[in-house]
């Protein structure tokens, strides 16, 4: 499990219970942690771990308390507490790059001398995601001198071309689509 961010505020790796406090402007949502808890019959206050105030939306009646998981992005999900006609959306956010930077790093200090793939991939992610210039040329650099082929020649060609060195990225490329007819 990791930390998530509930409405920009940090929520720690856990398992909390949910008690929603409305207001007619807005409701708060606590994040509560008690052992033995009997849930919201013995709420209190004080085993708060985290409280936001959120804004309740006229949404379509549903019967029963329903919670939907809606917009997901890379990084982020909705959280709408929907019941009757209300909605209560919780913007749930994750630090998706920095967890799989980190597991980049932990990868290619792991890989062996002869593994070409996991720089490349790590490479070929972190160029992706516009991320860590100088390591993404490192491990593409990497990857080139483990093996030459279409998949490492055309991300070094894909780097110089960013970097506007388009006499090596049209270099590597041609290099790139050899190793490609090759195969």
């Amino acid at each position: 499990a990791d930390d998530v961010k509930v409405e920009g505020q940090k929520l720690a790796a856990g398992t909390y219970a949910i008690a929603t406090l409305p207001t007619p402007e807005a409701w708060s949502v606590a994040f509560w942690k008690r052992p033995e808890s009997l849930g919201a019959l013995d709420y209190d206050t004080k085993y708060d771990v985290l409280r936001v105030t959120v804004k309740p939306v006229a949404a379509d009646m549903v019967e029963r308390l329903q919670f939907t998981f809606d917009d997901p992005t890379a990084d982020s999900v909705t959280l709408n507490l929907r019941w009757e006609k209300l909605s209560l959306p919780l913007k749930l956010t994750v630090d998706t790059n920095g967890k799989t930077l980190a597991a980049a790093h932990a990868a290619i200090a792991a890989a062996k001398p002869d593994d070409w793939r996991t720089p490349y991939r790590a490479a070929s992610w972190a160029f992706d995601a516009g991320l860590v210039p100088d390591e993404t040329v490192k491990w593409a650099q990497a990857a080139g001198r483990v093996k030459e082929n279409f998949q490492t020649t055309g991300l070094l060609a894909r780097l110089a071309a960013k970097r506007g060195d388009s006499k090596t990225a049209v270099a590597l490329m041609k290099k790139s689509i050899a190793f490609g007819k090759a195969d």
